[in-house]
């Protein structure tokens, strides 16, 4: 395996108001600590990309995101939006645990993007070189904004674009047919049980590290497959049955999932979120009051189906012995462990952190950098 990092093109620029002759340099040194981004520092595994960037405390996750794009020119270059796209390429952020602060910290968000093999053949991502190799072009544009990125007032504070460019010895064996043994990794881990991982997520899907949940807070659980099992062409298909139970002080049990109803939600305390095909599905729930009778854990159980590959046809399942149909009757289970807080208890915890800044809007004058860097890869598979 052989890896090049091209040189990196940084330029700045200073979005101010110069015509009417303002300036505001320690304003502009602030929002420069608090909105800078750098990176990535990158690994490189079996076609599965994974980016560190980092950013300032000042951050929260609502006001990180990334974009791919089909092509090394990305967004300005006027390449097309391929986030959501047919399965070929795969992708999630993952933010780190640290603390809001007052930007002087930094925090670390993981950005994976995977190429899954028989997917992308089929698509407008790939394409055969000059040498007769198969080649593979894309960009990934990380982002920081000014406010939550979903309201309608925010923008783009700073941004890094990283071309990627992965260079496939076809003569290796990498084939449309790569999926038979792909295949038998799922169901090898589907029926052990271990296909999918469960977290404690946010509306974005990032892991959210909790001190405890108190009564009248929602939980919302993610459910994915595994990376191994994303990377063999595993995607969601469907959240089967869920429950929470805990048992000291009392024996206490909540059904957030009915089983076998292919996902439905067991009353108006629990709202499902699964669509076939997706690598991520999730859950929100509020627990009744019985659970935090003082301090404790409650576990939850549940099952989940998995699919391989986007199509997901009644026909194509009802094939004996496909993966697919095999896969349609054999669910996988998994669980999440959760702490619950008395709400005296959560009290003391919010006076602790009360004192801890939060990320407030700043219109005007901002420092935006940008950086271009090509990650090029000659993969021999």
């Amino acid at each position: 395996m052989k890896f090049t990092i091209l040189p990196s093109i940084a330029t700045a620029m200073l979005l101010c108001d110069q015509a009417q002759g303002q300036s505001v340099p320690s304003l502009g040194d602030l929002l420069k600590m608090r909105f800078n981004v750098s990176g990535p520092v990158y690994t490189y595994d079996d076609l599965e990309f994974t980016m560190d960037f980092q950013v300032s405390d000042f951050m929260q996750d609502s006001m990180i995101g990334y974009t791919l794009y089909d092509g090394l020119n990305c967004k300005d270059g006027g390449d097309t939006d391929i986030t959501q796209n047919e399965g070929y390429l795969l992708s999630r952020i993952r933010t780190d645990s640290t603390p809001l602060g007052d930007g002087s910290g930094i925090r670390t968000i993981k950005i994976q993007s995977e190429i899954i093999p028989n997917n992308i053949v089929n698509s407008g991502l790939y394409r055969d070189d000059e040498d007769g190799n198969g080649l593979v072009e894309y960009c990934l544009r990380f982002s920081v904004y000014n406010m939550d990125k979903t309201t309608s007032n925010a923008y783009e504070s700073n941004y890094l674009e990283v071309p990627v460019k992965l260079v496939i010895n076809l003569s290796s064996g990498f084939t449309v047919n790569a999926d038979v043994s792909n295949a038998d990794l799922v169901l090898a881990e589907v029926s052990q049980d271990v296909a999918v991982e469960a977290y404690i997520c946010d509306s974005d899907e990032n892991v959210v590290a909790m001190l405890g949940t108190e009564q009248g807070q929602t939980i919302r659980v993610c459910v994915s497959p595994t990376p191994n099992n994303l990377a063999a062409g595993a995607l969601m298909r469907q959240l089967e049955e869920f429950s929470f139970r805990r048992e000291i002080p009392i024996s206490t049990k909540q059904v957030a999932i009915s089983p076998e109803t292919g996902g439905v939600a067991a009353d108006q305390l629990t709202v499902v979120s699964c669509r076939p095909g997706s690598t991520v599905c999730a859950f929100e729930t509020l627990l009744n009051a019985d659970f935090f009778a003082g301090e404790g854990t409650v576990v939850g159980q549940g099952q989940a189906y998995l699919q391989l590959g986007v199509s997901d046809s009644v026909a194509a399942r009802k094939l004996q012995g496909t993966p697919n149909q095999i896969l349609a009757e054999r669910p996988t289970k998994y669980t999440v462990v959760i702490n619950v807080v008395p709400v005296e208890s959560m009290i003391g915890m919010n006076e602790l952190a009360s004192s801890a800044p939060t990320a407030t809007a700043f219109m005007g004058c901002v420092l935006v950098a940008t950086t271009t860097a090509i990650l090029s890869v000659v993969g021999l598979f």
